[in-house]
């Protein structure tokens, strides 16, 4: 069942809270301590899964093809976004099928469904006004934060916009104009991911923050299963599996950690140029506190992931060398 925005999403929490604990049967693996990382051995980080060959094709995404000249090297590089040609100053709207995906690791439940209403709070979903800011960071190579400094103008004539949309406008110039780039939140039934003990454990930092750590290639082969399996699955939608306090490590050691974001697509290699292209994307929230010292926004992955969807939703577009994928 498909719910639209609701005050009664927490309803969904309260419900997988209630339900009853089955005690441990005979025989059962004894749950294992946290692996313990410190914080100079976490890095927040993205990924990418599968990829489309980019098609004229109507069954994916609302998308349009553009190109830049990288004024450094002469290089002109194509891409594509989600959206309407900015030129066109039309507006757009993508639905974001909500998918809550609660993680069992080692025993331990990590609810996505308990950070549904938060997600749909966040500027994902929510008019903010962007036209200045408080605070920047203060910073002189572009790299070392020295903390922040007094802010100032931000992006005029962006006064009450999703912050995807506030990106897209700003950065075709296309604010106070009829350009827009909306995204519409559909939330549905939770999905219960068990994962196998060689493949995930828990991990926990100096600050005492736990999260659920799972083997990536794993992971992505999970996703793709479901963008298969869920009829409500849409070509012309972008699906959002929200996961809470949920980390991707390559290989086999859980320190090289952390994957917190992937976005992909993929396509059938049938349709005559018209088959249909489901791009998609994961995202974690995390707690405050577990990337450093100093609390890392709660919404700040699940943000990333959905944001870099649409500015390259086939995931395959060729990129300018600063822009990370």
């Amino acid at each position: 069942m498909t719910h639209l925005i609701a005050p009664k999403l927490t309803l969904l929490a309260r419900l997988m809270l209630a339900l009853p604990l089955l005690a441990p049967a005979a025989g059962a693996e004894t749950a294992r301590a946290p692996v313990a990382v410190p914080f100079a051995a976490i890095h927040a980080s993205s990924a990418t899964v599968g990829g489309a060959r980019v098609l004229p094709t109507t069954r994916t995404v609302a998308h349009w093809f553009g190109t830049a000249r990288n004024p450094h090297n002469g290089v002109t590089y194509g891409f594509n976004m989600a959206g309407a040609d900015p030129a066109l100053e039309t507006s757009t709207t993508v639905t974001a099928d909500i998918v809550p995906v609660n993680v069992v690791v080692d025993g331990q439940a990590f609810r996505g469904t308990d950070v549904v209403q938060p997600v749909l709070d966040s500027p994902l979903f929510t008019n903010q006004d962007y036209t200045s800011t408080p605070l920047v960071t203060n910073t002189l190579d572009g790299t070392t934060n020295h903390g922040f400094t007094t802010g100032g103008p931000l992006s005029g004539g962006n006064t009450s916009n999703q912050l995807e949309d506030a990106t897209m406008r700003s950065q075709f110039d296309k604010q106070g104009t009829g350009y827009h780039l909306l995204l519409r939140p559909v939330v549905h039934d939770p999905i219960t991911i068990v994962v196998p003990r060689n493949l995930g454990t828990l991990l926990q930092t100096p600050g005492g923050v736990v999260a659920g750590g799972v083997n990536i290639s794993w992971a992505a082969t999970r996703i793709l299963n479901l963008n298969g399996s869920l009829g409500y699955i849409d070509p012309a939608h972008l699906p959002v599996y929200l996961t809470n306090n949920v980390m991707l490590y390559s290989g086999t050691d859980p320190g090289n950690c952390c994957v917190v974001g992937v976005h992909g697509a993929t396509g059938s290699g049938h349709g005559n140029g018209n088959q249909p292209v489901q791009t998609f994307a994961w995202a974690s929230y995390v707690t405050p506190g577990f990337f450093t010292r100093s609390p890392l926004g709660r919404c700040r992955t699940s943000t990333h992931s959905a944001t870099r969807s649409p500015n390259g939703p086939m995931t395959r577009s060729s990129r300018t060398p600063w822009s990370r994928g």
